[in-house]
């Protein structure tokens, strides 16, 4: 029991924390795939509570919603399609073309420059949020395009992937991720 405590109160130590306020004025929410079901054909866990969360802060806010993923196992079912579909997006804008968090960053800038949005809310699962604003710091500084990060409180399990079988399997997951992605110079 006092284990199990110990590994709880370390993984919120560890966990990225929502460090700005979230904003009043952003342009448009973003949510970023994470990933499908064994199957393909429906969205992880994680990509629903991603998809309900961008989606409910959308419709709160009177925002247009973009949903970012490329990702697929069946063709026509990417991870943008299937959350958009999971909450009835009929409106969101999808971005199917990228399959990693650099190229997410780099498939939305046409979208953004296209629709003139220069502030973006990007909602992602909690243990992504750390490389999310590293790599879109490094992609979109230039650009003059402003971004918060909210995370989307995502369980681990639930058979989707086996690097989210548990908290220690995915830190070890995205955090060699995080260090491929920095060697690489993407973020």
């Amino acid at each position: 029991m006092v284990l199990k405590k110990f590994f709880k109160r370390l993984e919120e130590v560890l966990e990225i924390r929502n460090l700005s306020p979230i904003p009043t004025k952003a342009d448009v929410v973003i949510g970023l795939g994470f990933g499908l079901s064994l199957d393909g054909f429906k969205l992880s866990p994680q990509g629903k509570i991603i998809a309900m969360k961008a989606f409910k802060i959308a419709k709160e806010r009177n925002l247009p919603l973009i949903f970012s993923g490329g990702y697929y196992l069946r063709p026509g079912l990417t991870e943008s399609r299937l959350m958009s579909e999971f909450v009835n997006a009929n409106s969101a804008v999808l971005e199917e073309n990228s399959w990693r968090t650099y190229g997410n960053a780099d498939e939305i800038i046409p979208i953004m420059k296209q629709n003139s949005w220069k502030r973006a809310l990007i909602i992602c699962q909690q243990w992504h949020a750390r490389r999310v604003r590293a790599t879109f710091g490094r992609r979109w500084h230039a650009k003059g395009i402003q971004f918060w990060i909210m995370k989307a409180n995502c369980p681990y399990g639930n058979n989707s992937h086996p690097q989210l079988g548990n908290f220690w399997k995915w830190a070890i997951f995205d955090g060699l991720a995080w260090a491929n992605t920095k060697l690489r110079g993407f973020c």
